[in-house]
């Protein structure tokens, strides 16, 4: 005589499902865009005065309209008497609203100095895709003098 629990079946039908639904995941079939870091940036770059700087960090697109990232500046020898600095170029879906933001990170340490930041980009645009713009900067201007940019890189959110 076999005894049969209430809900028995039940319970193997969402056993079943729960194994589909893992194996689904595994495979990446319903994996998002957010769960792992989306890039690297790494841009050496040199001033017309003869040092230089570096701008190296991580981003993570988080929807179509923000991303995240965590940054590391160095002023790089010989001095140059140019601190460095980055922003973002943002452009949109459509293109008409693509634009830059405002400094987000400043090294004006001195020779070898390394500084880290990170935040976050809210556009009320879709970000189609950005790119990291690395600036000398001499005291005030932190724009002082362009160094080199980063390659595009792209939203998954936004197709």
């Amino acid at each position: 005589m076999r005894l049969s629990m209430p809900g028995a079946r039940r319970w193997r039908t969402l056993r079943t499902l729960l194994a589909a639904l893992t194996t689904l995941v595994a495979v990446g079939v319903l994996a998002s865009p957010a769960h792992a870091v989306d890039g690297e940036f790494n841009i050496p770059a040199q001033s017309s005065r003869g040092g230089g700087g570096k701008v190296w960090g991580t981003y993570t697109f988080t929807s179509k309209y923000s991303f995240t990232y965590a940054a590391q500046l160095k002023d790089i020898c010989p001095g140059d008497d140019l601190g460095v600095s980055f922003i973002f170029a943002i452009n949109t879906k459509p293109a008409a609203n693509s634009y830059t933001t405002d400094v987000r990170g400043l090294n004006q340490a001195g020779c070898d100095h390394t500084s880290g930041t990170s935040g976050t980009i809210n556009s009320p645009y879709k970000i189609d895709n950005m790119q990291v713009l690395v600036y000398f900067t001499n005291g005030s201007n932190w724009t002082y003098e362009f160094g080199a940019g980063s390659a595009l890189k792209d939203n998954p959110y936004v197709s």
